[in-house]
């Protein structure tokens, strides 16, 4: 596997992830200028799979691929109510 890294021009990290005979694999996350996560992404084999997870403003969206296709999509913002074990 190799390990890859992009930046903005200001020097910053945009992406990093790995690549596998020349394919997408594994885990990718992308930031923006400021340095915050904007999306987690899963491949493998090049191909999309498993949960995506993109921030945009105050939301966050969770996708579902498997083998290329969106099985799923849910989208969660600041008036979502999440359930919590945690007293």
């Amino acid at each position: 596997m190799v390990k890859a890294t992009y930046y903005f021009e200001n020097g910053s990290v945009k992406e990093q992830g790995f690549f596998k005979d020349k394919k997408l694999t594994g885990q990718w996350v992308s930031y923006n200028l400021e340095g915050e996560k904007t999306m987690i992404a899963n491949y493998q084999a090049g191909k999309k799979v498993g949960k995506w997870f993109s921030w945009k403003n105050n939301s966050l969206k969770e996708i579902t691929y498997n083998n290329n296709k969106v099985i799923s999509v849910k989208k969660w913002n600041e008036d979502t109510k999440l359930a919590s074990n945690k007293e």
